[in-house]
């Protein structure tokens, strides 16, 4: 029983990632890392992702605070808020892709493996 349930996981995460491929234009779980992630929302060990609407919060667990992401259309961008406990709003700045491109110049993955 326990590898028929694999075979099926198997098959329906494969009808899932040829969806995204072909709905949304995203390579989900590519050979040899190509492709995306399978995104996941819920709780986790140490941050919580949950998606409101077109909002997307992001909450440590250690410390409470929420970092909140919102699409921001005008300025082809996104914003980023930081919220306390009590749901108040204690920063708000605006990234855009070259901002998002500059978080990743030092903390890529695949340079991560080759330094290790």
């Amino acid at each position: 029983m326990n590898v028929f349930r694999k075979q099926v996981r198997w098959h329906w995460r494969r009808l899932l990632a040829t969806w995204y491929w072909f709905r949304y234009g995203i390579r989900v779980g590519g050979i040899l890392g190509h492709g995306s992630i399978w995104p996941e929302f819920g709780d986790g060990k140490f941050v919580s992702v949950r998606r409101k609407g077109s909002f997307l919060d992001i909450l440590d667990k250690r410390t409470g605070w929420v970092i909140r992401l919102v699409p921001f259309q005008p300025n082809h961008g996104i914003m980023v808020e930081r919220i306390d406990l009590s749901g108040n709003l204690h920063g708000r700045t605006h990234m855009d892709h070259r901002a998002f491109m500059g978080l990743f110049a030092a903390s890529e993955e695949k340079h991560a493996d080759a330094d290790a």
